[in-house]
């Protein structure tokens, strides 16, 4: 009996050792799929984070082919960790509640990132075939066409993949999947923005268009952009541009007050600078289309020809950009680059200039006219324009370029491709518009601190804002001044402080002892400005409020376009306004 019993203790225990060895194995198995199904994963993202974040895809054939490349390894790696998460040596643990979510979770994750890598990759590789037809300009529009619609299709794959569940996830995995989810919208932000822009140039590359230029200088800043000191039409016709000369806008007046809605609109709030007669007085007002359009107008009045249908600005970092993407450009025997272009264009060009005599406007209209001339000249004859983009885009995030249409349809173009320089309702714009007529800009320094008080169902925002005049009031006096017949000492400031709010806001207020120069609805946003004075190496501040109908919100700090940017404190963070930050309260 006792035998017996012990027959049996050795059997089970054998049987316990042997079921311990399979499960054992088993999960070491088990251990080992999801390890392969993890590691193809992380070799896929970080190939398809590789490439988004160089934009290689948009650089020649070359960069897209390499591009496409991998992305197409990038898709065979997520399809290899589908497959390992696929093995029947992990199908039990998909029946259990727990485990089987993690497990669905990163098979959801591995599908989703295979089917936009694949697109990817055929994106990519249109990209590279139609890159010789956009060096043709008699073919640049069906070039154009064919890679909107990849770029469409693209779109549409990453809008619609499922990214499985995001509750009840493990910390690492919940991260991975925030991760993969913030970064895809990302992408679709970036594909959309690339098929608008897209579309409108194919749009531009078929029959004619006249496109006025405005260079600008953030030397001497406007409300979210730098004031127009250069003008030029360019005519496209199929593709094809030729640029006109290059024109001060100090010369450029309407012989009468332009006409029209946006010109009435800027006439309401702006009216002391005379916006419907004067183009070097635009640029007051924060949304860039009424400027535009009035800008056209005048423009047309002035040279005595048909208006542009579209207007595209672009100002010192922007041709930085452009030039570190086209190539450096010659003016008045110096070497203009990408690198050193904005530090030229702002402060090196006045440097030993004679006041007066239009040496100001003769050196500023040969750089830009070079860079300008050299610019559409590459696109126009060989150039890439989807290669520009990256560079387009980079401008446009911060302001630096702003692209506006009287075509309805265009217009709806570049507000999606982010470039139409609209101030939406729920934004705040920060800006100083110059009125000493000086190059002050880059030694003013703005530091707003931001504040939100809920009351009751609505909400009170406070900006607080200090103007610190860094000049040393011994610069040359095109940058200083003083200008004649505004009573100020060479380095002093004369600015008008603007805030854009959001369009619901009331009750916008500035400090007691500053005067509104103008407080009044402008579009979607509701604006505010106080005229400020600055000695050299002083200060000054002033503080704006308004009022929300909600307890709790998002707002946008839209890019003021100044060099250097300003400076926010919003709670404990810190951040500049170089391009768009999200605030919550």
């Amino acid at each position: 009996m006792q035998a017996r019993r012990s027959r049996r203790r050795r059997r089970r225990l054998l049987w316990s050792l042997v079921l311990f060895a399979v499960l054992l194995g088993w999960g070491l198995l088990a251990a080992r799929q999801g390890l392969a199904a993890y590691r193809a994963d992380r070799a896929g993202l970080d190939r398809v984070y590789s490439v988004a974040g160089s934009g290689s895809a948009l650089v020649g054939k070359t960069g897209a082919l390499r591009a496409a490349a991998s992305l197409r390894t990038a898709s065979a790696d997520f399809a290899k960790a589908e497959s390992h998460l696929a093995s029947p040596l992990l199908a039990p643990l998909s029946l259990m509640p727990v485990v089987g979510r993690q497990l669905s979770s990163v098979a959801h994750l591995s599908r989703s990132a295979a089917q936009i890598s694949t697109s990817g990759s055929s994106m990519a590789l249109v990209l590279a075939t139609e890159s010789e037809r956009l060096s043709i300009p008699s073919q640049r529009q069906g070039a154009l066409s064919e890679i909107v619609a990849s770029v469409d299709s693209t779109l549409a794959v990453a809008r619609g993949v499922n990214l499985g569940p995001s509750q009840g996830l493990i910390s690492p995995l919940g991260k991975k999947r925030s991760q993969f989810s913030a970064k895809r919208d990302e992408l679709v932000q970036s594909l959309s923005r690339l098929a608008a822009a897209t579309s409108a140039m194919a749009a531009l590359s078929s029959g004619s268009h006249h496109v006025l230029v405005l260079a600008a200088s953030n030397a001497e800043m406007r409300m979210g952009s730098g004031s127009f000191l250069a003008a030029m039409e360019v005519s496209l016709k199929n593709g094809i541009a030729s640029v006109g000369p290059v024109v001060p806008t100090g010369s450029l007046s309407a012989p009468s007050p332009v006409q029209g809605r946006s010109a009435t609109s800027l006439q309401r709030l702006w009216g002391f600078s005379h916006p419907a007669t004067y183009l070097d007085s635009l640029g007051l007002d924060p949304s860039f289309p009424p400027n535009a359009a009035v800008a056209s107008r005048i423009w047309s009045a002035a040279m005595g020809v048909p208006r542009p249908s579209t207007v595209l600005y672009m100002d010192a970092s922007a041709f930085a950009d452009l030039l570190a993407s086209s190539g450096p450009q010659s003016a008045n025997g110096i070497t203009i680059t990408g690198s050193n272009a904005t530090q030229y264009l702002m402060h090196q060009q006045y440097l030993g200039q004679p006041p007066g005599g239009g040496a100001e406007e003769a050196t500023t209209n040969s750089v830009l006219g070079a860079v300008a001339k050299g610019l559409f000249a590459r696109l126009s004859s060989g150039g890439n324009p989807v290669s520009t983009l990256g560079a387009l885009a980079r401008a446009a995030g911060g302001r630096h370029l702003m692209v506006w249409s009287a075509s309805p349809a265009l217009e709806a173009d570049w507000a999606r491709a982010g470039v139409s320089g609209q101030v939406g309702p729920s934004s705040l714009l920060l800006g100083m518009s110059n009125l000493g007529a000086n190059k002050l800009d880059p030694y003013l320094r703005l530091t707003a601190h931001l504040l939100f008080h809920p009351v009751g169902n609505h909400t009170v925002g406070t900006v607080t804002v200090e103007v610190a005049n860094l000049s040393s009031g011994h610069h040359p006096s095109l940058i200083q001044g003083p200008a004649p017949g505004l009573g100020l000492v060479a380095g002093q400031y004369l600015g008008l402080l603007e805030l854009s709010m959001p369009g619901d806001a009331t009750a916008t207020k500035l400090s007691p002892r500053h005067v509104s120069r103008v407080i009044g609805r402008e579009g979607r946003a509701v604006i505010a400005a106080t005229e400020v004075s600055v000695l050299p190496g002083h200060k000054a501040s002033a503080s704006f409020s308004f009022t929300v109908p909600y307890r709790s919100g998002r707002l946008y700090v839209l890019p003021s376009s100044r060099l250097p940017p300003s400076v926010w404190y919003y709670r404990n963070r810190r951040f500049i306004d170089a391009s768009t930050s999200v605030v919550t309260w």
